[in-house]
């Protein structure tokens, strides 16, 4: 949804939220349903084998998100990373536990 709100424009972000998020919980259910289907018919092997062939599918026929004005490739820094991600575990003030 930040993708979103940076490269979508203001008037179309209301209506793309919705579809990502419908995109989403129809891919989740389906997945479900698909899998449970199959398991009764043919096995567990065969239900995890259907979704991970829907999966590679639906990847290959959609196309890629236009890269947008705000979008800066980069190469990814493991330990920049890791600093970042030691930043947010050591900040208590998100914590109810505190």
């Amino acid at each position: 949804m930040a993708y979103l709100a940076e490269e979508v424009k203001p008037k179309a972000l209301v209506a793309a939220i919705g579809l990502f998020v419908a995109g989403n919980s129809i891919g989740g259910m389906s997945g479900r349903i698909l899998t449970g289907w199959v398991a009764q018919a043919w096995g567990w092997r065969a239900a995890l084998l259907s979704v991970g062939a829907l999966a590679a599918v639906c990847a290959v026929g959609s196309p890629a998100p236009p890269q947008g004005p705000q979008f800066h490739a980069g190469f990814a820094e493991p330990a920049r990373s890791a600093h970042t991600v030691r930043g947010h575990l050591a900040d208590r003030s998100w914590s109810a536990c505190t």
